[in-house]
Formats: C-alpha cells, structure tokens, sequence
C-alpha cells in the first residue's frame, strides 16, 4: 500500500510568491516547498499566498485507494 504525494507549483507574475508560500491544510500552517504526502483519502484545502499577502483557495477532494498485492511464497 503506498500514499500518495500531490506536488504543486504556482507562480505570480505580479510581486512574486511568498517565502513561505503553501497550506495544505487550510492555512493552519505554511511552507516553502509544494509537496504534500496523504495517507488516506480527505477533502482538503491548498491555499497559495503572494508577497501581499494575497491568498488563492482550492478546495478539492483526494482519493486513495489502497491497494493489496498477492506475494508468492
């Protein structure tokens, strides 16, 4: 069984992203890489903020399903 991690990158042609410019978990907390790891399926929020202070909100749903495979013995 394997999760899955979501990459993203935005970009801002106005003033540039913030340092630390991703949520993935509805702003709660922030940082500077895209890449986020989930381990089960959830509805969740990316939030991508711009050096004002501007916040972009995506709201999406995440499905995983995990998968077991037969090993020989």
């Amino acid at each position: 069984m394997e999760d899955v991690t979501l990459t993203i990158q935005a970009t801002d042609t106005g003033i540039g992203l913030h340092e630390t410019p991703y949520s993935f978990d509805g702003g709660e907390s922030w940082q500077e890489t895209g890449e986020y790891t989930y381990t089960q399926s959830t509805k969740t929020q990316i939030q991508v903020k711009d050096k004002a202070g501007n916040i972009a909100v995506y709201d999406f749903t995440i499905n995983i399903k995990k998968v077991m495979t037969k090993r020989s013995m």
